[in-house]
């Protein structure tokens, strides 16, 4: 159970902490990231919140080589703990991995379009304002997609998409346009060199999936 419920948190996000909401040193961390604005947040995981604390730091221990928190990830890769991610924030080698990944827009570096067929993100179009909150969970039952996507608001009428895979992204540019709650979207392939995305972005944030609408009640 651990394993899987690790291995399943891991592909939330391009860079994924495991903490505790009582460590100084995971405060540390999440302190840094947030001077960072990172288009595509982090992906945190309270392990004292997890009624399997112990069973989730086992795991992480056969995993990483060690049990304490924070241990963080970029990419579905152990980084190490506070010391050894702000030694890599400080060497410049944490963003280098972040934009491999991801948390920058794109799942490789490489600015040329035909990077958009390995890239994890899309662009949407078309967004009517107040409108990308409610896309997230719609967009995974209608691709069936393996995770729910990520939006990242960029305007009034377009968005970021990270999702959970390059499979799934397939999907998403494949369909080309979705209509999502009576909204027509447009789906983009996206790369580096797709849309510039500000390295701060201050009115972003990252959209809460909607909740799945409730069955009608029978007559």
């Amino acid at each position: 159970m651990a394993a899987a419920f690790i291995d399943a948190e891991l592909t939330k996000a391009p860079l994924v902490i495991f903490s505790k909401t009582t460590c100084g040193y995971c405060t540390q961390v999440k302190d840094m990231l947030a001077t960072m604005a990172l288009p595509v947040p982090a992906h945190i995981v309270e392990v004292n919140q997890q009624d399997n604390m112990s069973e989730l730091q086992d795991r992480l221990l056969e995993m990483t080589g060690g049990r304490s928190v924070p241990r963080v990830f970029v990419g579905g890769k152990f980084i190490g703990g506070c010391d050894d991610t702000m030694a890599a924030k400080a060497s410049g080698e944490f963003e280098a991995a972040l934009k491999a990944a991801g948390a920058y827009g794109a799942a490789s570096g490489g600015g040329d379009a035909a990077d958009a067929a390995d890239s994890t993100m899309v662009l949407l179009e078309q967004l009517p304002a107040n409108t990308a909150h409610t896309l997230a969970y719609q967009m995974k039952e209608a691709l069936s997609l393996d995770a729910t996507p990520l939006l990242v608001k960029i305007s009034e009428s377009s968005a970021i998409c990270y999702l959970g895979s390059v499979a799934d992204a397939a999907k998403a540019v494949t369909a080309g346009a979705l209509t999502l709650f009576q909204v027509a979207v447009a789906v983009k392939a996206y790369s580096d060199g797709g849309v510039v995305v500000p390295s701060v972005l201050p009115s972003a944030r990252p959209m809460t999936p909607a909740a799945k609408p409730a069955a009608a009640a029978g007559g």
